[in-house]
C-alpha cells in the first residue's frame, strides 16, 4: 500500500512539474513572438484630417488612426514588426480613392504598449474599435473592407469570422502560427505543446465566403508564398496575385500601379 501511495505521489509531482514547465514555455513563447515598439506615437500629420480614436475593451484603451472620407470603410491591420505608422502608405492610397480609413493599434504595440500582446487581446480590441467606428459613423459590415498584412492578415481573417466586413484583402498571409514555427525549424510536436498563439488562418478560411484577394511574393523569406496558395485553395471565393519580390517587411516598395489597382478596385 505504501509503495502504491509513493508511486501515486510521484506521478502527481511529475504531472505538476510537467504542467509548470509547459506553462513556463508557453509564457516565454508568447513573449518572444511579438516584436513590439516602444510607445511610438501615431503620425497623424501623414494623413491631414485624420484623428486618433479610442475604444475601451476589457478595461484596455485601444487606439487607432481614423480618417473620415467616403461611405466605404477600409480597416487596415499592420504586421508583427510594425505599428499604425507602418500602414500609412497604404492608408494614403485608400484615402485618394475616397475611402474612410481605420488603422487599429494592437495591445502591446505603439501607443498601446502598456497592455499585453496576445492573440485574444488583439482580436478583442480590434473588434471593439471597429464596432465603435461603424456605429458612430454608420458604416455597415457590407461596406467595410478588411485589409491585413502578415500578422495583420490573421487579424483581418478573424474580423471576417466575426462578420465585421464584407470584403477581405490579405497581403503575405500565413496558414497558422504553428506552421510558421515549423517553417523556421521548430519540431512540430514541441510547437503544439508550447504555442498558444494559434492564428489558425487555414481553418478559418474554410468558413469564409466573402470575396477575398490574396497578395503574396514569390521569394518571401519570412512567409513562404506556398502558404498563400494553400489559403487560396481553401477560401470559397478568393483571388491570388503573386508579385516578384524577396522582401516581406518592405513589400510596398514592390507594389506596382497594377498591384495597387487590383487592391483599390477589389469588390
Amino acid at each position: 500500500m505504501k509503495q502504491k501511495t509513493e508511486t501515486f505521489l510521484f506521478l502527481v509531482y511529475f504531472a505538476v512539474i510537467a504542467l509548470l514547465s509547459v506553462s513556463s514555455c508557453t509564457y516565454i513563447s508568447t513573449k518572444s513572438l511579438y516584436h513590439t515598439f516602444e510607445n511610438e506615437n501615431i503620425n497623424v500629420g501623414f494623413l491631414p484630417g485624420s484623428v486618433i480614436v479610442d475604444s475601451v475593451s476589457q478595461k484596455r484603451h485601444i487606439k487607432g488612426l481614423f480618417y473620415k472620407g467616403g461611405e466605404k470603410l477600409i480597416v487596415i491591420f499592420h504586421g508583427n514588426y510594425g505599428t499604425v505608422n507602418s500602414e500609412l502608405l497604404a492608408a494614403k492610397q485608400f484615402v485618394a480613392k475616397n475611402y474612410s480609413v481605420l488603422v487599429p493599434e494592437y495591445p502591446g504595440f505603439g501607443m498601446s504598449k502598456s497592455y499585453d500582446a496576445t492573440e485574444k487581446n488583439i482580436y478583442a480590441d480590434c473588434a471593439s474599435l471597429i464596432r465603435s467606428i461603424q456605429k458612430e459613423f454608420n458604416f455597415s459590415s457590407k461596406n467595410t473592407v478588411l485589409y491585413g498584412r502578415s500578422l495583420g492578415a490573421a487579424v483581418a481573417i478573424e474580423m471576417a469570422i466575426q462578420n465585421l466586413g464584407g470584403q477581405l484583402i490579405l497581403t503575405t498571409p500565413f496558414t497558422s502560427m504553428n506552421d510558421m514555427f515549423v517553417f523556421n525549424g521548430a519540431p512540430s510536436l514541441f510547437v503544439s505543446l508550447i504555442n498558444n498563439q494559434h492564428y489558425d488562418n487555414l481553418e478559418k478560411a474554410k468558413k469564409i465566403t466573402m470575396p477575398t484577394l490574396i497578395i503574396a511574393t514569390d521569394k518571401d523569406r519570412i512567409v513562404p508564398s506556398k502558404m498563400a496558395k494553400v489559403l487560396d485553395q481553401n477560401f470559397a471565393n478568393s483571388t491570388l496575385t503573386v508579385i516578384h519580390s524577396k522582401s516581406h517587411g518592405a513589400i510596398y516598395n514592390y507594389f506596382t500601379k497594377d498591384t495597387w489597382s487590383k487592391i483599390l478596385n477589389f469588390q
